[in-house]
C-alpha cells in the first residue's frame, strides 16, 4: 500500500538532507541502499512514505540507525577531529568495505 504524504513529507525531506549532508547523489543512496534507483526516484517524485524496510535499507546504506536517522538533528553534537576524519572516510566507503573496517576494528579491540 502507497501512502502518500503531503509537501511537508519529514521522511523524505530528511532523506534528502542526509544526502546533502554527506555529499552525496541519489544514485549513490540507491547502490548503497541495494535498493533500485528508480524506486528512490519514485519514491521523491510522488512524495511517498517508503515502507519500514526501504527505509531500514536506507538507513544501512547511510551507516545510520533507524534511531538516528529520526534522532532531533538540532542538538548540537561535538566530535573531534579524528572522529570527523575517522566517520568522512568511512563514510566513502562500499558497504563491503565498511563491513571488513568494522570487523579489523573488532579484532583490534580484542589484541592485548
Amino acid at each position: 500500500m502507497e501512502i502518500i504524504m503531503s509537501e511537508d513529507n519529514f521522511i523524505i525531506r530528511r532523506i534528502k538532507d542526509i544526502c546533502n549532508d554527506n555529499h552525496w547523489t541519489y544514485y549513490r543512496l540507491a547502490k548503497e541502499s541495494q535498493i533500485p534507483y528508480t524506486t528512490l526516484m519514485n519514491m521523491f517524485k510522488k512524495n511517498t512514505m517508503p515502507t519500514i524496510p526501504t527505509l531500514n535499507r536506507i538507513c544501512t546504506g547511510f551507516g545510520i540507525t533507524l534511531s538516528q536517522f529520526f534522532q532531533d538533528t538540532s542538538k548540537a553534537i561535538t566530535l573531534t577531529e579524528e572522529q570527523i576524519r575517522l566517520l568522512d572516510a568511512f563514510t566513502s566507503l562500499s558497504v563491503e568495505k565498511k563491513a571488513f573496517c568494522l570487523k579489523l576494528i573488532e579484532e583490534i579491540k580484542e589484541l592485548p
